[in-house]
């Protein structure tokens, strides 16, 4: 069960301490197993939500999720901006929410993004409470909180390389067709406030994360070919908050250590892209449109395994995620996985959908919702999530000219 502090002066709290208790969702692990910090524990993306939340080798799909392995970073085109929002405990509390604005901007095979400070930021809310003086008197009503403010950079290899052929000129060497690697690093600096009326609510610290990614392509059939296709397996692994940051909130010898999350995973994509016919002296508009969709048919499977810890010491927990994402003409896409925690008592189905639409490879929105279990014993409903992306690559819009070129 999670633990929040043991002291943080006299407030009314009511439901405001079942809320931190259960706001965890899917890590609602024994407080031996898990450290402090549950904005950074939640998993920002909808579209991973979806597939069981697994995510760490999911290099597909033009956002892949950086904030469960930052070296998919690199994988990044343009300039993104993906928002979301989950009411966390719905039949227990109305008005605890995680928000989340981030940009990501990428070339050349190296992406950054960042969540503030400005007008991107990450804020769990935990709702309202009511503070009291010793004499049991209000004090008035203030707001409980995590605020997280972080930057990320990523990079490929493979991106890298094909960037480099482009401005020089060259073919594209088939090292990069076939194969990639990538590593990125994450710093998230954190801001709990949990009693504004006194200090021992209120504490801060850095959490740092690092990733690896590699993906194969063993079967890749040239764009131009009847019947495009691909096969690509990847692998990824990251480790959260690995500098095992303690988090002050009333004496250094009290300090709660972050959540250690050490994660690995694996992937499998399959892709059917246009058949040459369809281009045969299509015009650029149509050449346009059919870029917008695609590949006709994208479909992936991933499967995750997560080692958590309070700062890497003492016990631990682990968390399995599997799932799948077929996406129709890179417009309607279908989402479901699993999870399963045995210790936070999950052992659930996820389901999501998206809908979105593509301007060539230059510009895209997408719409994500996902659908996510909580522990099977606290009587509460499923969580509801949602959330968009937009993204623009103006490098590649201007070098077409816009649609009306090719």
């Amino acid at each position: 069960m999670i633990q929040p502090p043991t002291r943080f002066g006299n407030v009314r709290r009511g439901w405001m301490t079942l809320i931190v208790m259960a706001a965890l969702l899917s890590n609602s692990a024994p407080a031996a197993a898990q450290g402090t910090g549950r904005s950074l524990d939640i998993d920002l993306s909808i579209r991973s939500s979806g597939m069981g939340g697994a995510s760490n080798a999911v290099f597909w799909g033009g956002d892949p999720n950086y904030w469960a392995n930052p070296a998919l970073l690199g994988l990044h085109r343009g300039t993104a901006f993906t928002w979301g929002k989950t009411q966390l405990v719905p039949g227990l509390a109305s008005d605890v929410f995680l928000e989340s604005r981030r940009y990501a901007f990428a070339y050349a095979g190296v992406g950054i993004a960042i969540a503030g400070p400005g007008p991107g930021d990450i804020r769990l809310d935990y709702g309202d409470s009511e503070g009291t003086d010793p004499n049991g008197n209000s004090t008035g009503v203030f707001n409980s909180y995590e605020h997280v403010e972080s930057w990320s950079i990523g990079w490929s290899l493979s991106s890298t390389i094909e960037t480099w052929a482009a401005f020089s000129g060259r073919r594209v060497p088939a090292i990069a067709r076939y194969a990639d690697i990538g590593v990125g690093f994450s710093s998230k600096d954190i801001d709990i406030n949990l009693d504004a009326t006194n200090l021992a609510g209120q504490a801060s610290g850095t959490g740092k994360d690092h990733g690896l990614f590699v993906r194969v392509s063993p079967f890749v059939v040239h764009p131009q070919a009847a019947w495009p296709v691909g096969v690509d397996l990847a692998y990824g692994n990251s480790v959260l908050n690995y500098n095992d940051e303690r988090i002050v909130f009333i004496n250094a010898a009290q300090a709660s250590p972050l959540t250690r999350m050490e994660r690995s995973g694996l992937a499998g994509h399959f892709t059917l892209g246009v058949p040459a016919s369809a281009r045969a002296g299509a015009s650029p508009a149509k050449n346009w449109l059919l870029d917008s969709l695609e590949p006709l048919i994208s479909f992936g499977v991933a499967r995750d395994w997560e080692h958590n810890s309070a700062g890497g010491i003492g016990s631990f927990y682990d968390v399995d995620r599997n799932g799948v994402e077929i996406v129709f003409a890179n417009v309607l896409t279908w989402r479901t996985g699993h999870v399963t925690d045995r210790v936070g008592h999950i052992d659930g189905d996820t389901s999501g959908w998206g809908l979105g639409f593509h301007v060539g490879h230059a510009a895209g929105l997408r719409y994500d919702h996902a659908t996510i279990p909580q522990a099977e014993d606290s009587g509460l409903p499923d969580v509801d999530r949602n959330g968009f992306m937009l993204f623009i690559d103006l490098v590649t819009l201007l070098d077409r000219g816009g649609p009306g070129t090719y």
